[in-house]
């Protein structure tokens, strides 16, 4: 997602369209993974619905980029401000969810502030062309690409020594 969105930035016009494109297979096949995994743990956190809905955000919002590329404009327009805000209260839901856990807690609260920024910031811009919302969505994916990496090796150096499992009984979802 980093490196999709950052080419898109410097070179917008041949790469946008892939870009669309590509982003939307990654994100149906996120959104495939996430809805296993969701199946996967639901006996053993309470919580799987949420990794549920957002793999079924994803799915959707995938299939949707892939498979209707000519939708018109202003229903592209809506849907991709229905995502945002959906997403936004994926986000704001997680939060709720880890309270204890302060940073991770805040950094939600900040997506999820983020991500209804840009659904408003959507829906407010009407004159805006395909070529300026899919800039806007290059760079929320370098932007999300690079938060991605972070939390990967935050991740990584938490649990390492561990075996898999998050300490303190937090949640980590994995295929067993």
């Amino acid at each position: 997602m980093l490196a999709l969105g950052s080419s898109a930035i410097a070179w917008p016009e041949p790469t946008l369209i892939a870009a669309m494109l590509t982003v939307g297979l990654i994100a149906s096949l996120f959104g495939l993974y996430e809805v296993s995994i969701a199946f996967s743990i639901r006996r053993r956190t309470s919580r799987w619905s949420l990794v549920l809905a957002h793999g079924i955000a994803s799915l959707t919002f995938g299939l949707l980029s892939v498979g209707a590329p000519g939708l018109p404009l202003r229903l592209a327009v809506v849907l991709i401000a229905v995502w945002f805000a959906g997403y936004a209260l994926l986000a704001w839901s997680a939060a709720w969810a880890v309270a204890l856990n302060r940073r991770l807690r805040t950094t939600l609260l900040f997506c999820g502030w983020t991500e209804a920024g840009i659904a408003i910031l959507v829906l407010a811009y009407p004159a805006s062309t395909i070529f300026v919302l899919l800039f806007f969505g290059a760079v929320y994916a370098a932007m999300f690409g690079a938060w991605q990496l972070a939390v990967g090796i935050w991740l990584r150096r938490r649990l390492r020594g561990h075996d898999g499992r998050a300490p303190h009984g937090g949640l980590v979802a994995s295929h067993s």
